[in-house]
């Protein structure tokens, strides 16, 4: 995989390409400040809690419609501070999504336009996922008896470097109402 890098010369502009093992440069110039876009790197993960977060993949399982939560932890792993823009899918007419971060930011992440602070390598930031089923088209009564419809909903989750825009990553949060009485 090659990676754009830029070097800045007095005087002169050169550009580069590199390898993940060595550069190779255009021009050999003596004085040269090289700046590598890889120096940041996004990573998302999510798990049932934040000690627990290291997966791509989470699938939470709703017993009777009820509310299930999970975790989406952001983590850059890049030399370079960065900030990153998270984005996440909405609910639907089946399931709420809320995101929360100290408080509801929901409206940010699901429009794209939540960025977290600048974060230094291996720093995390936790975001909360709380799915919360719609109750009344999930579930069917018939006298007393209560039948639950079984129903998923796919969160896709993004981490975007605000440094380079090319570098980014994503994990899935997938909620599931159980069928059954």
């Amino acid at each position: 995989m090659k990676n754009l890098v830029l070097l800045l010369l007095v005087g002169l502009v050169g550009i580069a390409t590199t390898t993940p093992s060595h550069a190779i440069i255009s021009r050999a110039v003596s004085n040269t400040m090289t700046l590598d876009f890889r120096t940041t790197n996004p990573l998302i993960t999510v798990g049932p809690n934040a000690a627990k977060a290291t997966g791509k993949k989470l699938v939470l399982k709703s017993q009777k419609a009820k509310a299930v939560k999970g975790v989406a932890v952001v983590t850059n792993r890049g030399a370079r501070p960065d900030a990153q823009l998270i984005r996440g899918t909405k609910g639907n007419s089946f399931f709420a999504v809320k995101y929360t971060k100290g408080g509801n930011i929901t409206g940010a992440v699901t429009t794209g336009k939540y960025r977290t602070t600048a974060l230094s390598n291996g720093q995390k930031v936790p975001i909360t996922v709380a799915v919360t089923p719609n109750t009344k088209k999930l579930i069917q009564t018939k006298g007393k008896t209560k039948r639950y419809l079984g129903k998923s909903l796919v969160l896709k989750i993004t981490a975007t470097s605000t440094f380079n825009a090319s570098l980014r990553n994503q994990a899935t949060i997938e909620a599931k109402t159980i069928p059954g009485k």
